[in-house]
């Protein structure tokens, strides 16, 4: 099992750098306005309390609460992200975020507390996700939701090649649950009404762009300057790995809207 210190060195703050210079600012996942856009399609989020889980540099808080006039703690096991997404919180939306670190599934908020739990790319990095998805249904109101974009594999606790040489390059530990396992999973933590969809096509797209990105003429000699023509061929050969492993369905990334089941307290 990976522990914190360990995902926290895989996320150095040059790593981070290097996240966010290829997502945008404040970015560390795929897609930007998008794909956050794309999580909460038809879900009112006006004056609703929501947590984050994985924050960050903040960004997809401050899209949020910018857009959709919500209040946001995110929460994040990387002390130094948390600081810097603290530092970073636009001066117009203090009232409304707030950042917190936190070291166990164990959520320092009272029952029925959040109107919507979230999850952007992160709980891959969670081998037993089963403490955590507990505690986020007692955090929940009634009748809240737990919303998720996630990394699955067509096979139970393995990755496909592509992913599997992305990860050892990367010196990343991600673990692979399959899209029955997920929902399973859910429905045994408490959550009913669970929706998922394919978000194959938008990431395979989200990736293809940021190869197309990072291989520009210019954008390269700058990649190159800043964090050594190593380290950027490395993202380029992994992005495009990403891309393949997304279009060859070795990599699924689903989308799950789970609601707290109202015959449980």
């Amino acid at each position: 099992m990976t522990t914190i210190n360990e995902i926290n060195a895989a996320y150095s703050k040059e790593y981070c750098d290097f996240l966010e210079a290829t997502y945008g600012a404040n970015m560390l996942s795929e897609g930007g306005a998008e794909a956050i856009d794309n999580m909460f399609a038809g879900i009112d989020l006006t004056n609703k309390k929501l947590l984050e889980i994985g924050s960050g540099l903040g960004g997809t808080a401050f899209h949020l609460a910018n857009q959709h006039d919500c209040h946001i703690t995110g929460l994040e096991i990387n002390p130094g992200m948390t600081r810097e997404a603290q530092a970073r919180i636009p001066a117009a939306l203090t009232e409304k975020i707030a950042f917190a670190c936190y070291s166990t599934p164990n959520l320092a908020f009272d029952d029925h507390h959040f109107d919507i739990v979230y999850s952007k790319g992160v709980l891959t990095h969670v081998e037993d996700k089963a403490p955590l998805f507990k505690e986020i249904y007692r955090v929940l109101k009634t009748d809240g939701y737990f919303i998720v974009d996630d990394w699955l594999s067509p096979t139970s606790g393995q990755w496909g090649p592509l992913i599997t040489r992305m990860c050892e390059t990367e010196n990343l530990a991600l673990y692979a649950n399959t899209e029955s396992e997920y929902k399973a999973l859910l429905h045994t933590t408490g959550f009913f009404g669970i929706n998922m969809r394919s978000e194959n096509i938008n990431y395979e797209r989200y990736n293809r762009e940021i190869v197309a990105h990072l291989t520009d003429g210019t954008i390269s000699q700058t990649f190159e300057a800043q964090f050594g023509e190593t380290d950027y061929q490395l993202a380029v050969k992994n992005y495009g790995l990403i891309t393949d492993a997304i279009k060859n369905d070795e990599l699924l990334i689903r989308w799950f809207k789970a609601q707290k089941s109202i015959n449980r307290n």
